[in-house]
């Protein structure tokens, strides 16, 4: 499960920045992750949970936005959704692709309090 793993980064990040920043509270987390990450998202949320139970975090809402894997085609240009990393573009049969999103992870957004 390495959801558990993520929410340890998460948290080691918004220590850090509460610290850089002198908040004083953080409120919510905002987190794009990308379809291809393979993130259970409850599972994410439970992780998030029980690891900022009795900490500074404990009130800190866990947000989640899931963004959709898009790519282009090398060959034809076509723009499309992708359900993997390995079928054929749906207008000209190519496998080269380059990904635009769908496999990021990342806080896009705070609310806190200074």
């Amino acid at each position: 499960m390495h959801e558990v793993s993520i929410c340890k980064a998460i948290l080691d990040l918004l220590a850090k920045k509460k610290a850089e920043k002198n908040y004083s509270k953080i409120y919510s987390v905002t987190v794009e992750v990308g379809e291809f990450q393979l993130v259970v998202k409850e599972a994410l949320s439970l992780a998030f949970e029980v690891l900022t139970k009795e900490t500074e975090f404990e009130k800190t809402k866990l947000v989640q936005k899931i963004v959709p894997a898009l790519a282009v085609c090398k060959d034809c240009g076509e723009k499309q959704e992708r359900q993997n990393l390995y079928s054929e573009c749906k207008k000209c049969g190519s496998f080269s692709f380059e990904m635009l999103s769908g496999m990021e992870l990342k806080i896009s957004k705070m609310e806190v309090e200074t």
